[in-house]
């Protein structure tokens, strides 16, 4: 655990996820996007706030999991499926958005970019996974 996670006493995923809100946080105001910037300051403290409520004893399972703060092996099992839950709805999401610009005749790049990210992650973690996987 980080001296950052110790302080603050949530995931390093809620860390990352916290530490890079605030940093979009940072480029709006960069860009002179006030509102923006308020707006992703919030979200970060919504969102520590909510690791750290989830941290907390007595929090059902599915708190605790959904808010990235596993506590044991089992946890990240039960959160793991969630994520592959999670990754085959984006991969079909992805799926349908390219049907629809082909058949519009339209090039979005934000969705070109989040199509080639998602289908490189799947590409990328199916190799990395073990060779016999049990449910």
């Amino acid at each position: 655990m980080t001296k950052l996670n110790a302080r603050l006493r949530i995931s390093r995923t809620n860390t990352v996820v916290s530490a890079t809100i605030l940093l979009g946080a940072v480029v709006a105001l960069i860009v002179g996007n006030w509102v923006g910037a308020l707006v992703l300051v919030g979200i970060a403290i919504v969102w520590v706030g909510s690791s750290l409520y989830s941290r907390r004893p007595g929090v059902s399972d599915l708190t605790r999991v959904g808010g990235f703060e596993n506590r044991d092996e089992r946890d990240q099992r039960i959160g793991w499926h969630g994520l592959e839950v999670v990754g085959v709805v984006a991969l079909v999401g992805v799926g349908i958005a390219c049907v629809a610009m082909v058949i519009a005749g339209r090039y979005d790049p934000v969705a070109g970019v989040i199509t080639t990210v998602i289908l490189g992650a799947w590409a990328w973690a199916l190799p990395t996974q073990p060779k016999r996987c049990e449910p």
